[in-house]
């Protein structure tokens, strides 16, 4: 059984309390929709103004999905799951796109879109930090291997590093060129296990 602390979605201009969303949310560029990831290896989309749910579920994953993140013109969504999968979605149909990227050996957590939509980031229990090419799906060089298992991953604004949260409670940065960690890692929380 997984649980998670549910996230609450609040009208920042009232501050009205507008319902509980999965762990994996995101809203979308526009910030006109948004998207919940959750059990049953299923999203739904959500329009923002009325609250009601966009079309169908998306379904494709066989487990719980993690986290979701949509692409910065706001077209494709991106999500991992514990079924060691990422794939990639049409944000407007619920429909996948090509077939699940594979590589991770156990379950993937975070996800983020390059700034300029070309590479998707990926971090899993694994330990490893994958990047992918967003158009086709297929991997870009090796993965780098990280000291701990992966929660949350980011790109600059640049494109240029990486940032990932471990499990071991450090925040490190990486090169995207060469694969390389940038500095010592910081110490920003306390450990998660």
């Amino acid at each position: 059984v997984k649980t998670f602390d549910t996230l609450k979605l609040i009208d920042t201009a009232t501050g009205t309390y507008g319902g509980a969303l999965s762990p994996g949310a995101a809203f979308s560029p526009r910030g006109d929709r948004f998207v919940t990831a959750g059990d049953q290896g299923t999203l739904r989309m959500w329009d923002t103004q009325t609250g009601l749910q966009v079309g169908k579920d998306f379904t494709g994953h066989t487990e719980w999905v993690n986290d979701a993140v949509f692409s910065p013109d706001g077209d494709r969504l991106a999500t991992t799951s514990d079924d060691r999968t990422v794939r990639l979605w049409n944000a407007d149909t619920g429909e996948p796109i090509g077939r699940p990227m594979t590589g991770h050996e156990d379950e993937v957590w975070g996800v983020a879109f390059s700034p300029d939509g070309l590479m998707i980031a990926t971090g899993s229990v694994d330990t490893d930090l994958r990047l992918w090419n967003a158009k086709t799906g297929k991997p870009i060089g090796q993965p780098i291997d990280h000291p701990a298992e992966i929660v949350c991953v980011e790109f600059s604004r640049d494109g240029r590093r990486v940032v990932t949260g471990g499990y071991d409670g450090a925040v490190r940065i990486w090169d995207v060129r060469t694969g390389q960690q940038i500095g010592p890692p910081h110490r920003a929380h306390e450990t998660l296990s």
